[in-house]
Formats: C-alpha cells, sequence, structure tokens
C-alpha cells in the first residue's frame, strides 16, 4: 500500500509539472492611445510566459466585441476616427495566449482618449463678390425721382477663406434681389459657419462710385472691428451703363395717343 502511494504521488507531481511547462500566462499588458491625422490607434503590447502557439486579442468598443489571430506576437493595434473636439472614446483591449491546447485567461486593460476642445480658428473674409457685375439703368430726368428703371440694388456676397460666401443679413436681408442671388449658390458654399455668419451679418460696405450716379450709403455704426481680412483681400465693383432718360412725350403726342 506505500509502494502504490508513492507512485500516485509522484504520478501527481510529475503532472503538475507538466502543466507549469505548457501554461500561456499574458503578463505586462500595457494600452496607449496615440492621435495620427483624423485617427486615434490603439496599441497594445504584452508579454508571455514561454513561446505561446498563437495569440488572440479582442478589442471592446460601443459593446461591439473583435477578436483577431494574430500568431506568435507581442503587439497589436487597431485605428479608430478621431472624437469631435472635446468628444472622447473609449474601449476594452484583451489578450489570450493558446499553447499546446491550453489557453490563458483574458489579461484586459481599458483605454480611453479625449479630443482637446479647441476653439476654431476665427474666420477669415477672402474676397467681397459684388452682384450683379454688370447692368444698365436709365438717367433719371431732370427734376424727377428715380423709378425702378433707373436704379438697381446691388449686393456685396463675403467670401472667407473656408470657400464658403455669406449673406449679410442685417444689410441685405431685406432685398428681394440680393436674397434670390444668395440663394442661387450651391449649398455647400452657403454653409457658414456660426462664427462666419455673425462676421457677415457685422460686416458694413462703404460703397462709392467712380463715375455718374449715385450710390445710397449704408449707414455703418463702426468700422468692422471684429472682422478679419485676408492679405490678398479682393474686391471688384460692378460695371454700370446708364443709359439717357427718355424724354418724356410731348403735347402732340400725348394727343394723338388719346384721339
Amino acid at each position: 500500500m506505500r509502494v502504490l502511494l508513492a507512485a500516485l504521488g509522484l504520478a501527481l507531481v510529475a503532472g503538475s509539472l507538466a502543466a507549469t511547462d505548457v501554461d500561456p500566462r499574458v503578463r505586462r499588458l500595457t494600452v496607449t492611445a496615440r492621435r495620427q491625422a483624423s485617427t486615434v490607434w490603439i496599441i497594445g503590447q504584452w508579454r508571455t510566459d514561454g513561446a505561446p502557439d498563437s495569440i488572440i486579442t479582442r478589442r471592446v468598443m460601443n459593446d461591439t466585441v473583435i477578436h483577431r489571430l494574430r500568431g506568435t506576437v507581442t503587439r497589436d493595434s487597431f485605428a479608430v476616427p478621431a472624437p469631435a473636439p472635446g468628444g472622447s472614446i473609449a474601449g476594452t483591449f484583451g489578450v489570450r495566449a493558446k499553447r499546446r491546447g491550453l489557453q490563458s485567461n483574458w489579461a484586459t486593460r481599458s483605454w480611453s482618449y479625449t479630443e482637446p476642445d479647441v476653439p476654431p480658428p476665427d474666420p477669415i473674409i477672402d474676397s467681397l463678390f459684388v452682384r450683379p457685375v454688370k447692368f444698365t439703368v436709365e438717367a433719371t430726368p431732370a427734376g424727377q425721382q428715380p423709378g425702378p428703371k433707373n436704379q438697381h440694388p446691388v449686393c456685396a456676397l463675403v467670401g472667407f477663406q473656408s470657400g464658403h460666401v455669406g449673406f449679410r443679413r442685417v444689410y441685405e436681408g431685406g432685398n428681394a434681389y440680393c436674397d434670390s442671388t444668395y440663394r442661387a449658390l450651391p449649398p455647400a458654399v452657403r454653409a457658414v459657419t456660426e462664427a462666419e455668419q455673425a462676421m457677415a451679418d457685422a460686416l458694413c460696405v462703404d460703397w462709392s462710385q467712380s463715375t455718374g450716379g449715385t450710390v445710397t450709403p449704408e449707414l455703418c455704426p463702426g468700422q468692422n472691428p471684429a472682422a478679419r481680412f485676408a492679405p490678398n483681400y479682393r474686391v471688384a465693383g460692378a460695371e454700370v451703363t446708364i443709359t439717357p432718360a427718355t424724354p418724356p412725350p410731348s403735347a402732340a403726342a400725348r394727343r394723338r395717343r388719346i384721339s
């Protein structure tokens, strides 16, 4: 009986040593998040006991589990889109090693990344688009007030370095011609930010004429203190053709029309 117990004890010890020899435990798992271009790279690194036959990595993000069989590696990474400024993303990274049919428990680490809440740069005005570029009006007869054929609205659409074009609602919001001209632009061009719209609304234009005619000035409360203009700021005026006033019909002509 003593001999049998001794043999059994030796067998138990030998089995324990064999199990320790193939234990593929994962140790020293570290996970880092690194911003690169428009993505965030999640990088996991680890060590294992012995030489495992294969490695399984797992990432959990937004309740989605993704497993990858990676062979005998000690590093794995994946990329996720960077969040908006001030936003955060988080998840869990796990590693499991396999060797000779045995596998370790999951070694896991949580990770998170917060995008710095950097305010967007102030808008920069690149140009003013004067519309229409060309138009024709008739001279106002002496002693008369200008009528529809003697005047034409002129609009200044605000071009930004972002490629957006803003509408000056404060100064041109009640002008049907300017409103329809602006709405004819592509939606992507009209997609101004709140800061760009505020700058466009505050922009006052100092209109002037280089030849004949009269320009109705805008009542500018200040000199656009919040506006930022690009060094190559561009503005071009409208080309106006003034035709002679149509003379009023003579008395004889009026009598002919009546008779």
